[in-house]
């Protein structure tokens, strides 16, 4: 169960940071 939960709190992290990266490329290309 816990790894379970490790594994969805990873993939989201890694969904915000996708997200993050992409606003900080598009932001910088505004810029």
């Amino acid at each position: 169960m816990f790894e379970r939960m490790g594994d969805e709190i990873n993939s989201n992290a890694r969904k915000s940071t996708k997200k993050v990266n992409h606003l900080l490329s598009t932001s910088i290309i505004k810029l």
